[in-house]
């Protein structure tokens, strides 16, 4: 539930100072602090009994000066994030605001990718932005979900992939990837322990890639084009490559024949982020 207006302001500096602390490029541990006092100190010491200098000085000199240059590493190291300073920081004084920012930031990522949707044609039911992934700040990977209605899961789910190392084995991998999470989370073992997701996503990944997949076709706005297809546990997912575009489609099974059109119009599932 959302405050009350008021309520929680006395939380927004603690809420900054631990988006300025996550963006550090650079985090000391406190060994190395307590190392360097130590280094100070001893400098301090020789300083006081030959300079009748103040022997605390050179210590808390050092550690002044190594922590301004951990922190301002906020600023000139290079990050992996893909959420702007700013934003973040909107976020901690204004939450609302803060969403509605990245919502724009993440449709405007999107749309300059230049990456292609594509829809199932004619589909009755709803149809949504299901995600959105990649590297460096430049996205490579879309998903749209098709359900039957508002608010179930996916029943189909048609992912584009595309970047430099564009190809079947690329999207094969990545479809591979979807499939893991899918029977992972059938397992239900969301509340298990680390080690046992992780042995099962080892097991369950390595099940997947033993599994032939078979030739069948894609149609992809009017042209069929050669596809791979496997079947499991009641998923059916394929994959073609089309002009170095990767085009998958995830199904339950019994429903994987579909027909796909270039969406034209982006902005009706990006306005829904």
């Amino acid at each position: 539930m959302r405050s009350a207006p008021g309520r929680s302001w006395w939380r927004v500096p603690a809420r900054v100072w631990r988006v300025l602390t996550r963006r550090r490029g650079i985090t000391p541990t406190p060994i190395f602090y307590l190392l360097l006092g130590g280094a100070g100190l001893f400098a301090g010491a020789v300083l006081q009994l030959t300079l009748d200098l103040w022997w605390w000085v050179p210590p808390v000199l050092v550690l002044a000066v190594a922590w301004l240059f951990f922190f301002t590493s906020i600023w000139w190291h290079r990050h992996r994030l893909h959420t702007s300073l700013r934003i973040e920081l909107l976020q901690a004084v204004a939450p609302q605001k803060g969403l509605a920012a990245l919502r724009g930031a993440d449709q405007q990522r999107i749309r300059s990718s230049g990456i292609p949707l594509f829809e199932i044609a004619d589909w009755p039911g709803e149809a949504s932005l299901e995600s959105w992934s990649g590297t460096d700040g430049i996205v490579s990977h879309v998903s749209l979900a098709f359900r039957d209605r508002q608010a179930s899961a996916p029943v189909v789910t048609v992912g584009t992939v595309a970047d430099d190392r564009t190809g079947a084995g690329r999207v094969r991998d990545e479809l591979l990837g979807e499939l893991t999470g899918l029977l992972l989370g059938d397992e239900g073992i969301a509340a298990a322990g680390p080690d046992a997701i992780r042995e099962a996503h080892q097991r369950i990944s390595a099940r997947l890639h033993a599994l032939p997949w078979v030739p069948s076709t894609m149609r992809v706005d009017g042209k069929d084009l050669q596809a791979s297809r496997l079947t499991v546990d009641g998923y059916t997912a394929s994959y073609a490559v089309l002009d170095r575009v990767g085009v998958t489609i995830t199904a339950t099974a019994g429903s994987a024949d579909f027909a796909l059109r270039t969406v034209s119009a982006p902005g009706r599932y990006l306005d829904l982020l």
